[in-house]
């Protein structure tokens, strides 16, 4: 019997201007979309769905900040990417902006414990052989 591995993460980080911002220890992305009915008249049942605009909402644990750039604060982030690195691909989520920010900092580790963003875009890129 073939056992089908699932690919898991090896890298998640945060970028902006091409730079890696931080390092993320763990995601959850919740993705959403709105979808109407369109009904006949006389009908009790609806005759289709429309789907409506996507939209994303990315959680993002145990954020490091980089060392090798400038000090970035992170309330001033705007229009950053969040990149989910996989063995078999890559999912960029672009144009993200914070919702939430939790930072409960401890001495000697420059990390903050939560954020909430929303990201207007999803793209899967295929690894690169």
């Amino acid at each position: 019997m073939e056992t089908t591995k699932m690919p898991t993460s090896r890298e998640i980080y945060v970028e902006a201007d091409g730079k890696r911002l931080a390092a993320v220890q763990q995601y959850r992305v919740r993705g959403s979309r709105t979808a109407k009915s369109v009904d006949a008249i006389g009908s009790n049942t609806a005759i289709a769905l429309v789907t409506g605009k996507t939209s994303y909402e990315l959680e993002l644990k145990k954020v490091m900040l980089s060392r090798e750039y400038d000090p970035v604060d992170v309330y001033e982030l705007s229009n950053f990417v969040v990149m989910i690195v996989k063995p078999d691909r890559r999912i960029v989520y672009s144009g993200c902006e914070w919702k939430e920010i939790e930072e409960t900092l401890e001495l000697g580790e420059p990390c903050f414990e939560r954020m909430v963003l929303s990201a207007s875009k999803r793209m899967v890129l295929e690894a690169q052989a």
